[in-house]
């Protein structure tokens, strides 16, 4: 009977142990990182706040996490976990498994936004078309200032250019634009703008 229970307490003591080392692979899962970084311009499209948005996601609890950043301000925009910050890490510690948070920054884009404006087909600036009306035309240009050289498998060298997405929200009021056309890209309406 004394043989039975040790084999019993050994035996419960060996699941417990594979159970718990199971939920620690588990929680060990791949992490992703996506980030998107919005920014607001002046009329002349020159950055005025950049804000980077930060979603960390597993297929299993995230748990005690570190991430490395250079952002100021930062704040979970999704729950109640508050960062431990140390220097250029940021960890978090939660049960779920995601983490949305947000921060400021002051690192030069590595993108240059150009906007020209032209009234009634004459550039202008801005401030100067405030109170008149005519056929306004807005260019809007996005250049990739982030090129890197790299050595082909025949031996020559070859800038390119790391890839990014953009989009270029404007808001212009009904009340005073009208007959609104794009040459690319996509015209919504909220009632208002």
């Amino acid at each position: 009977m004394r043989t039975n229970r040790k084999l019993v307490r050994v035996l419960s003591l060996f699941l417990v142990l594979m159970m718990a080392m199971s939920t620690v692979a588990f929680a060990e899962g791949v992490v992703t990182k996506n980030e998107t970084v919005f920014i607001n311009l002046d009329p002349e499209g020159a950055p005025v706040e950049k804000i980077s948005s930060i979603w960390l996601h597993s297929d299993s609890a995230l748990g005690k996490i570190e991430d490395k950043t250079s952002l100021k301000d930062i704040k979970n925009v999704k729950g109640d976990e508050v960062p431990e910050i140390n220097g250029d890490k940021i960890i978090w510690n939660t049960d779920k498994k995601d983490i949305f948070y947000q921060g400021t920054t002051d690192k030069e884009l590595p993108v240059e936004l150009r906007i020209q404006y032209y009234l009634d087909g004459k550039r202008m600036n801005p401030k100067d078309m405030l109170g008149k009306s005519g056929k306004v035309k807005i260019n809007v240009s996005v250049v990739n200032k982030d090129s890197h050289v790299i050595k082909l498998d025949s031996g020559k060298e070859k800038d390119v250019y790391t890839p990014f997405v953009g989009i270029v929200v404007m808001n212009l009021p009904i009340d005073t634009f009208s007959n609104v056309k794009i040459n690319s890209g996509k015209l919504v309406s909220d009632g208002n703008n």
